[in-house]
């Protein structure tokens, strides 16, 4: 099937990546519906409606014959899981598995995409991780994360439900909207324009690897039609937290701090998380990732 003519609809469509790929999607001209958890969205281009997870019975607005769902849906964050641990799972893992088992009650043959995270890993230093490095998530979020990971894999054992992994380490850029990403870059951004100040805990060395998100709205689709029922560590290029912060601290003329490791912050930090993505870049032919210093320099300041 032509993957013009795939039907597809996105799940979690307000989020960061949801938006971005909804956007993407429709500018690739892919036949996609779009769902989320707010009354209404504001992008013209949507063809929308409201999707509450936690409730199974909202999935019958899903087709019989959609190809492809993308679950972007699920609550992010790291110390707050802990106190919010009952949203958590009933957000990303009830919610996921609501999906699947509507799935398989109405004997729906659509491949499930889901993006998942470096926080599932345990990081090691000066060591590229690839698809089967050791997991060790150290938040509910990780924990979550990994737990729908283990449900795509049991669903598709039981009931052959076709899915697509997509482990993502730090995000940068947008296709829509003003958010540069929901995490690193985007601290580092606003906190240089508005506090002409970027925090770093410790000496800043600790390495990312950082994708743009139209690299991984590209991915992530492209690879539809290619696999099915992997796990895949989307790539990028590598940086040390300072060298990132060094870049923007210089385009907003501001300072970097350096203080010490919160205690809780120390305790739930992975370390180095640099990812080795040569499973995914075989399978699409040695893809050339966006530049994260030519972007930088491109921001509006």
């Amino acid at each position: 099937m032509n993957k013009n003519n795939q039907k597809s609809i996105i799940i979690g469509v307000n989020g960061y990546i949801g938006r971005n790929l909804s956007y993407f999607l429709n500018e690739s001209g892919r036949n996609n519906i779009d769902f989320g958890i707010e009354e209404e969205v504001k992008y013209s281009w949507m063809r929308y409606s409201k999707l509450d997870v936690t409730r199974k019975e909202d999935f019958f607005q899903i087709d019989n014959d959609v190809n492809i769902i993308y679950y972007m849906a699920g609550l992010t964050g790291t110390l707050n899981g802990f106190e919010l641990y009952k949203d958590y799972f009933n957000v990303n893992v009830i919610g996921l598995n609501n999906l699947l088992s509507y799935l398989h009650e109405n004997n729906i043959k659509a491949k499930v995409v889901f993006p998942s995270t470096r926080l599932v890993y345990k990081g090691i230093n000066g060591i590229e991780l690839n698809e089967e490095s050791i997991k060790s998530p150290n938040t509910i979020y990780a924990l979550t994360k990994s737990t729908c990971e283990d449900l795509l894999k049991i669903y598709r054992k039981s009931f052959g439900i076709d899915y697509e992994i997509f482990r993502i380490c730090v995000p940068f850029g947008n296709l829509v909207g003003n958010d540069y990403s929901y995490g690193t870059v985007g601290s580092f951004i606003d906190n240089a324009k508005k506090y002409k100040k970027i925090t770093l805990f410790g000496d800043g060395n600790l390495k990312r690897t950082f994708t743009h998100v139209y690299d991984i709205c590209k991915l992530m689709t492209y690879s539809n039609f290619k696999s099915s029922n992997n796990i895949f560590n989307i790539g990028g290029e590598t940086f040390s937290l300072k060298q990132v912060a060094t870049k923007i601290s210089g385009l907003y003329k501001a300072k970097i701090e350096y203080i010490d490791w919160p205690e809780q912050a120390l305790k739930i930090e992975s370390g180095d998380t640099v990812f080795c993505s040569n499973k995914l870049d075989k399978k699409v032919d040695g893809y050339k990732y966006k530049d994260l210093n030519r972007w930088i320099n491109s921001i509006s300041i």
